[in-house]
């Protein structure tokens, strides 16, 4: 595993960076795995189906909200924004 140090480097450097199995296969299958189903809850405006969900926090939170809150994530965030990160939205 990277030193965090070498990621926020390369962020600073390429505009973004790999957290390779920060969540693992399981966390990844179920996420892929309720595409249909957000695209059944979350309407378009003309009828198709999404390919972009936003505000899936408040659509699954027991799938979203032990990614946000993983602390490997966490203290590359504040490395980026400083102490006071923030969640705004969640975009799947």
């Amino acid at each position: 595993m990277r030193p965090l140090s070498d990621h926020f480097e390369e962020f600073k450097t390429e505009g973004l960076t790999v957290l390779p199995s920060l969540m693992g296969p399981d966390w990844v299958a179920r996420l892929r795995g309720c595409f249909d189903e957000l695209a059944d809850r979350i309407p378009t405006e003309d009828g198709s189906q999404a390919s972009v969900f936003t505000d899936v926090l408040e659509h699954k939170p027991e799938l979203v909200l032990p990614a946000i809150t993983h602390p490997r994530l966490l203290d590359f965030a504040e490395m980026i924004v400083g102490p006071h990160v923030q969640l705004e939205s969640v975009t799947y």
